[in-house]
């Protein structure tokens, strides 16, 4: 870990931070009550997402990869095992993130592309899932996918949060120069997903 290092992790976490929220929410979603707001926040998860963790498809193969130039990959030097750890959550959210690739592909491109053909809920659980058609070609996203992603991200970002911990002591620097960085666990969301009050956080979470 190093101070441009540090400095440069601000976004990422705030990018994490802000998925979480909104995935949180989603969780408490009611599709009768909550129309007019969910759809802007998935677009916002699946903006979030490939910031998060830098994959694309291989050249003249349709199987994604993990990007070598993108990212915090550019710090895999002083962040042990980052590559290996992105490989493995991006092979166990493959269908996942390969959806969501493809909706945000045309989201950047063609916003007016992509369309919720069925959504579908239970109301009192955490469980939603959405239906798009992309160029013709139907994917779902759903809760249970969401919470894996982020559960795994979370845990790999909070392994990146205990080096900053250790750069600040190393360093002897005042933590209030990385406060941010470092005052909530990101694996700490993993303790509300696993709850059996996300439904209600989520809930509370929608605008009145």
């Amino acid at each position: 870990m190093t101070k441009d290092i540090a400095n440069a992790l601000y976004g990422y976490f705030e990018a994490l931070y802000n998925m979480n929220r909104n995935i949180i929410t989603l969780c408490g979603l009611d599709i009768e009550f909550n129309t007019e707001e969910y759809e802007r926040i998935v677009q916002e998860v699946i903006q979030a997402i490939p910031r998060l963790i830098p994959y694309t498809k291989k050249s003249n193969e349709e199987c994604y990869v993990i990007r070598e130039s993108d990212g915090l990959i550019e710090f895999s030097d002083n962040i042990p095992n980052l590559k290996v750890e992105y490989e493995a959550i991006l092979n166990r959210n493959y269908d996942f993130l390969a959806n969501i690739k493809a909706l945000r592909n045309k989201l950047e491109h063609q916003m007016h592309g992509i369309h919720i053909a069925s959504e579908g809920c239970i109301t009192g659980h955490p469980a939603f899932d959405l239906n798009y058609i992309v160029d013709n070609k139907e994917m779902t996203l759903n809760a249970a996918d969401f919470i894996r992603f982020a559960k795994d991200i979370n845990n790999l970002y909070t392994g990146i949060q205990e080096l900053v911990f250790e750069y600040v002591h190393k360093t002897a620097k005042s933590n209030y120069d990385y406060q941010r960085l470092v005052r909530y666990r990101f694996s700490d969301f993993n303790k509300i997903y696993d709850s059996d009050v996300l439904y209600l956080v989520g809930k509370a979470l929608f605008p009145f």
